[in-house]
Formats: C-alpha cells, sequence, structure tokens
C-alpha cells in the first residue's frame, strides 16, 4: 500500500473514533479532523501533517485503550507524512 493510502486509511479510522467521543474539547478536534480533506486540497502534505497537529493537540483529556490507540495511530501518520515530503 502507498504510503499516502496508509495516511489516508489512519485518518478516516481515527475520525470515526474521534467523532463517536465525548471529551472535553472533542467538538474541536472532531472540527479539525472533520477538514482533513480541506487543509490537504488547499495546503498539500504540510496543512494536512498541520491539522493533524491540531487535532491532536485538541485530544489531551481524552483518556482509555481507544484514546491511547488513536493518539498513537495519529503519531504515526504524521511520522508517515514527514517521509512523504
Amino acid at each position: 500500500m502507498e504510503k499516502m493510502d496508509k495516511i489516508w486509511k489512519i485518518l478516516m479510522d481515527t475520525r470515526i473514533e474521534i467523532i463517536k467521543a465525548r471529551f472535553k474539547y472533542s467538538e474541536y478536534a472532531e472540527v479539525y479532523a472533520l477538514n482533513y480533506d480541506e487543509a490537504f486540497n488547499h495546503y498539500g502534505i504540510n496543512g494536512l501533517k498541520t491539522q493533524v497537529l491540531y487535532v491532536q493537540s485538541n485530544l489531551t483529556y481524552w483518556r482509555g485503550e481507544t484514546a491511547r490507540a488513536v493518539k498513537l495511530d495519529l503519531k504515526n501518520a504524521v511520522k508517515l507524512m514527514e517521509s512523504v515530503q
């Protein structure tokens, strides 16, 4: 699977979990996650990476097994994005 395909799969899977979750600042994380496409279309891979970093910053208060898995997946997505640049 191509790197960009892996990145998008991670982002779409984690977006679903973020939308289902309810925690402090979840609505902000959700808005940023829902606009991945917009960020990528306007600013390319750097814009997408920035968008993911904004999502990560709003996941601070999310706890539990799902939260840990999503945070790790997003971290891995950022690493993949850095290797694409």
